[in-house]
């Protein structure tokens, strides 16, 4: 794979999701796929453009991504707590399909962090402060 920008990591998160409003897709996605790089930039201390997801990171910015749309389009009705790093929803308890792909989302996220430090891309640390941003409130 060659390096991807931010509106094609949103796109491919669009894919994972079903009936993303209008008012959420396009911009508000792409807003998102920047947050997403700029927290792994931070938290994974790398260094990743806004037109230079490398295949390393894409499938983490992807999963992010995806997992800040389903917030955003649960946040409202939803009742469920995440933190993922420093944007978290807090709504109580709940059952419905969309938490169910936020936490899948999130597992996958941490399963991802797992693999770029087993494959020595990031070291312990910066996994251990990844995997420690993202747990369930």
């Amino acid at each position: 794979m060659s390096n991807l920008s931010g509106a094609q990591i949103s796109a491919l998160a669009l894919n994972l999701i079903d009936s993303v409003p209008s008012a959420i897709s396009g911009t508000v996605m792409a807003e998102f796929a920047d947050q997403s790089r700029l927290l792994i930039n931070n938290i994974l201390r790398v260094s990743i453009g806004s037109n230079a997801f490398s295949d390393a990171y894409q499938n983490l910015a992807v999963n992010l991504t995806a997992f800040k749309t389903l917030s955003r389009m649960t946040g409202v009705g939803a009742n469920y707590n995440w933190t993922l790093g420093q944007f978290s929803v807090n709504k109580g308890a709940s059952s419905n399909t969309d938490e169910l792909q936020a936490k899948m989302l999130l597992d996958q996220v941490n399963m991802e962090i797992l693999g770029l430090q087993q494959n020595n891309i990031i070291d312990t640390a910066n996994a251990a402060r990844f995997r420690d941003a993202t747990q369930k409130v």
